[in-house]
């Protein structure tokens, strides 16, 4: 699987403290699937 976005801790932090705000519906709009984040 190809991903074209890694969440850096600050979108992270957003999206936790705003679930159905402006990161919500950014990752709605590219898709899931196309999403990751580092575990370092």
């Amino acid at each position: 699987m190809s991903y074209s976005y890694l969440l850096d801790t600050n979108i992270l932090s957003d999206f936790i403290k705003h679930p159905t705000g402006r990161i919500f519906s950014q990752i709605q709009d590219v898709g899931e699937e196309k999403i990751c984040t580092s575990t370092k």
